[in-house]
């Protein structure tokens, strides 16, 4: 590499989509991290604007020290509800169970195969310089009504793929290592977080974050197809909380039914494995209350059921509830007993989380 230090600025600014002011952060190793922000130190109301934010990063780069790290988008997309990528973390140690690094890789190149064969997109994926990898999927930038619910929607597809190692979908505040930096966390020779080819074995990625001698440059592929997919997930969302505008009341329920009661989603959940007769009933209840006659919610439960399904217990209950007019549970509720899709669902930060002071 003829000039190293030209090609480290063009790959930082690349990484991010040379799109200013945006965060940045240092941290020693096993200390957490420092925020470095410019302005009101205390409100962070300030970011480095590209000047000062190569600075920076050049200033804890060249020490070796430091584990630096930058925000997922700029300030102005946080602000303005704005997204061009989304970010993808896969992690050795997810879910509470420890994975090789192979493994990670392994679920790595199952989705970026589905993103590649389903929305003609070519993920940038770059090795963290320790146990796991990042993926950036890039497409035209776009508002949307809650970039939240649209990365929760995007894991849930993910996660429906078998992958066991993704840890999460980089929701607007999310800090992300940056490209041809030092991972020094890592034992041993220091290793850099840098973009792959995903035809290398793990072993010559970790050989590569020691070495590098293939120079391999962050490439930005946006996908218009892939942005109408996402676009197709907002609507979806904006719809369902523009027909729940107001909180779920007795009479707000009549003649619908919320996301987490979708045929496909109670499918995966039945037969129940924990607070069975508090979900049982919550199905029967919202199935009822929306328009479903005694007959056809037996029938669903049959099907969702299989061969634990109980015709007699089934058809009592039912139409006890029926009789009895009962309500569906609230959201709040159905968090409570652990039938809420969480994140997911569009109404959860309005019926969820407003509830409990954001302390879920």
């Amino acid at each position: 590499m003829k000039d190293w230090s030209k090609f480290l600025v063009r790959e930082w600014i690349t990484s991010v989509r040379d799109d200013f002011p945006r965060e940045i952060a240092v941290g020693f190793p096993h200390m957490g991290r420092t925020k470095i922000q410019r302005g009101d130190f205390a409100t962070g109301q300030q970011y480095p604007d590209k000047e000062e934010w190569i600075k920076l990063v050049k200033m804890y780069s060249s020490t070796g020290k430091y584990n630096i790290f930058t925000c997922v988008y700029s300030e102005e997309q946080k602000k303005n509800n704005l997204m061009d990528c989304l970010f993808l973390d896969f992690d050795d140690n997810t879910g509470g169970k420890s994975y090789k690094l192979e493994t990670v890789l392994r679920d790595v190149r199952t989705v970026a195969e589905h993103f590649r064969s389903n929305y003609s997109v070519e993920p940038d994926i770059r090795y963290s310089g320790g146990k796991g990898f990042h993926m950036y999927v890039y497409f035209p930038e776009k508002e949307f009504v809650n970039p939240k619910s649209v990365q929760s929607a995007i894991k849930r597809e993910v996660l429906g793929l078998g992958v066991r190692t993704l840890d999460l979908v980089g929701e607007s505040n999310r800090l992300c290592r940056l490209v041809y930096t030092l991972n020094v966390k890592m034992k041993g020779t220091p290793r850099l977080c840098l973009p792959i080819d995903l035809s290398w074995s793990a072993s010559k990625i970790v050989d590569q974050s020691k070495w590098n001698t293939e120079y391999m440059e962050v490439q930005l592929y946006p996908s218009k197809k892939f942005g109408r997919h996402l676009r197709k997930v907002n609507k979806k969302i904006k719809d369902i909380e523009d027909e729940w505008g107001e909180r779920a009341t007795k009479k707000a329920f009549e003649g619908k039914l919320r996301p987490c009661f979708e045929d496909e989603i109670v499918a995966s959940k039945f037969p129940p494995t924990e607070n069975k007769q508090e979900q049982w009933t919550s199905v029967a209840w919202e199935y009822l209350r929306s328009g479903y006659d005694v007959h056809e919610v037996y029938d669903m439960m049959q099907k969702w059921s299989g061969e634990g399904f109980n015709p007699e217990t089934t058809k009592y209950q039912l139409e006890y509830a029926k009789r009895r007019d009962m309500t569906p549970r609230s959201c709040l509720n159905l968090w409570k007993i652990k039938w809420c899709m969480g994140e997911v669902c569009p109404l959860f930060e309005r019926n969820v989380l407003e509830k409990l002071g954001n302390e879920v």
